[in-house]
């Protein structure tokens, strides 16, 4: 898809993978809406890239309904949405709180399905439209110490095939990005939980880089 004039939204964009997608959209010409539950942070980021900022709860259904109606109402129809906020803390099948577990899937993985359900069908109506979503390489192989990431990421992997193969035809393109090591808020978190566990190797845990080449601005 040219970025140029199109409108898209980005969750998770106060910080990490997300404001660094806000930037590169933007520098391409897109309308870009910054959301994030963290509303100092997104605004912060909409204001250097010109876009706007709305804070939204992904994991709640009707603030991502109300986030996709206030975007609409601003700037028009949306024609991308990149499912990219999530939440991790580790986690194994014997002692991990049930309520951990649920929260992670609505944010992980629910609202995905939220947005998908609030976006799709006006992309249908015009013919065309991108859905674009965050998994991992823990969606894809999995990520030691940490069931619960892993699990919900390989959920979104089975939702962004499916959504691909059911409406490519109708003119909805579907991208996945599974990152192996991103050093964002949430890798650090899971290397400070797992040091000295059986998640970690000598160059520090797994599924982090071995070597950092540069940060981040």
């Amino acid at each position: 898809m040219e970025l140029d004039n199109k409108v898209c939204v980005i969750t998770g964009g106060a910080s990490g993978i997300g404001a660094a997608t806000c930037r590169a959209f933007a520098a391409k010409g897109a309308r870009v809406v910054v959301t994030d539950i963290n509303m100092e942070g997104a605004r912060q980021v909409a204001e250097e890239i010109g876009g706007l900022a709305i804070a939204c709860d992904v994991s709640v259904e009707a603030e991502v309904n109300n986030l996709v109606a206030e975007s609409e109402k601003q700037l028009g129809p949306i024609d991308l949405f990149f499912n990219n906020a999530a939440v991790a803390t580790g986690g194994n099948p014997l002692n991990t709180p049930i309520d951990v577990w649920q929260d992670q899937w609505n944010t992980n993985v629910m609202a995905h399905v939220y947005a998908v359900r609030a976006v799709l069908p006006g992309m249908l109506a015009r013919g065309q439209g991108y859905l674009l979503h965050t998994a991992s390489m823990a969606g894809i192989l999995t990520s030691q110490g940490n069931l619960t990431y892993a699990t919900t990421k390989h959920a979104v992997v089975g939702l962004a095939e499916w959504l691909s193969i059911t409406y490519h035809d109708e003119g909805i393109r579907v991208s996945l990005l599974a990152p192996l090591g991103v050093r964002i808020t949430i890798c650090g978190i899971c290397c400070r939980t797992y040091q000295g566990t059986r998640g970690r190797s000598r160059h520090g845990c797994l599924g982090c880089p071995v070597r950092i080449i540069s940060y981040p601005d």
